[in-house]
Formats: structure tokens, C-alpha cells, sequence
């Protein structure tokens, strides 16, 4: 992935916000070198949380935002 999908959670201009819970999960696991992957290429067929398969991708938004705020 070379740039954050149109409903990446990490986009500014996203119309959603994620739960206070959801975000905290997030930004604990990606500030402390856990993958975050795009949900684009995570498999939900068996569960809402989803699976990581061989063909994920990490978050390019996750990486930019870690790039932009951790120095």
C-alpha cells in the first residue's frame, strides 16, 4: 500500500470515529511495534475482529501517523 485507503481510520478527513476503546487498542499496539494492519486486507469472513493472513498489509496511515508524532 502506498497511501491510507479512502476510510482509513487514521485519515483526517474520515465522516467516522472510532470508539474510545478501539482507539486506545490501536494506538497502544502501534506504539509498541505491534502491526496494525489495513482493514482492507484483513479476512472478516470468520469474525467481526478479522485475521491476518500471508497477503496483509500494515496500515499506511498507522505508518504515517508513527512517522508524523513519535521523534
Amino acid at each position: 500500500m502506498k497511501q491510507p485507503c479512502i476510510k482509513c481510520p487514521f485519515k483526517k478527513s474520515v465522516a467516522y470515529a472510532l470508539s474510545p476503546e478501539k482507539a486506545h487498542d490501536i494506538l497502544e499496539a502501534i506504539t509498541h511495534d505491534k502491526a496494525f494492519h489495513c482493514h482492507k486486507t484483513v479476512d472478516y469472513s470468520d469474525s467481526h475482529e478479522g485475521r491476518v493472513t500471508a497477503e496483509s498489509k500494515l496500515c499506511i496511515g498507522a505508518v504515517l501517523f508513527l512517522e508524523n508524532t513519535v521523534r
